[in-house]
């Protein structure tokens, strides 16, 4: 096997990504043992675990935890259902008016953190965006 490249694959170094097609667990028993040790013994190293490969990667899956967080935070208070009988005037106009408040302040929070992300130059000003949430 030509090795090119070796690079843990998580962050507890349990798993390795070998020329960047072959999952591994690691240290290895398996036939791949050999020839990672031989790589690595030409002067090779392993290279450290990276939750994101690029800035347009490290951007697209903040976005993508922001906005999970967001609908986790809106269900949570305002469950689907209760929504929908909202919007169809099933609860009083105070509880409706609240649940719209609620959900245009989680979105605004969002969307001012998803903001933030876009703006980001680097991979650690992506990862330390933090979204300031209202309920």
């Amino acid at each position: 096997m030509d090795i090119q490249s070796v690079k843990y694959a998580n962050s507890d170094q349990s798993m390795v990504l070998v020329n960047g097609l072959h999952y591994v667990p690691w240290p290895c028993s398996n036939w791949y043992r050999e020839p990672i040790q031989e790589w690595l013994d030409g002067g090779n190293t392993i290279t450290p675990y990276a939750k994101y490969d690029s800035l347009w990667e490290a951007q697209a899956g903040r976005i993508a935890e922001i906005n999970r967080e967001c609908t986790r935070r809106i269900t949570t208070k305002w469950p689907l259902e209760k929504q929908h009988s909202c919007a169809l005037g099933v609860y009083p106009p105070a509880e409706a008016e609240q649940c719209a408040d609620d959900i245009a302040a989680m979105v605004a929070a969002s969307n001012e953190s998803s903001d933030a992300v876009d703006a980001a130059t680097t991979i650690d000003e992506v990862e330390a965006v933090a979204p300031v949430w209202p309920v």
